[in-house]
């Protein structure tokens, strides 16, 4: 029995549906306001930014996307619209890359992990007791 290309397309999309995250696109904007939020209820506020978009690598459509310290609600506003994009944030390649520095010395990382990509609340660990000098003293 001969199988063609189509078959076997179809084939690999039915037998992976449910078991990876094959069609699964994400608001770039939407996706970091949700990171945000729950940082802020930690405590921790949004300070600048620098991101980077690696889009499709047939259509070229990449950008840097900033935003500095001590900035306006207008910068802010332009840098929100920048992010307002969909990528595939399932299965394939990283597409956004990152840092967003929040209050407190906390920041947001991007991560990447066999195709599936997010943001991540990062914290200096605290400095364990028995690294400090002269505790009874």
């Amino acid at each position: 029995m001969a199988i063609d290309d189509d078959d076997i397309s179809d084939w690999d999309v039915t037998l992976m549906d449910g078991l990876t995250n094959i069609d699964s696109t994400m608001n770039a904007r939407e996706e970091l306001i949700t990171i945000l939020e729950t940082s802020k209820k930690r405590g921790f506020y949004l300070v600048c930014a620098e991101i980077t978009y690696e889009g499709d690598p047939y259509d070229g459509e990449n950008m840097l996307i900033h935003l500095p310290l001590n900035h306006t609600k207008e910068e802010l506003d332009r840098f929100y619209n920048l992010l307002d994009f969909n990528y595939n944030n399932g299965y394939g390649v990283q597409h956004i890359y990152g840092r967003v520095w929040l209050t407190y010395g906390a920041w947001l990382e991007r991560w990447e992990y066999d195709g599936s990509e997010g943001w991540e609340l990062k914290t200096c660990p605290m400095i364990p007791d028995y690294l400090r000098k002269n505790l009874d003293k």
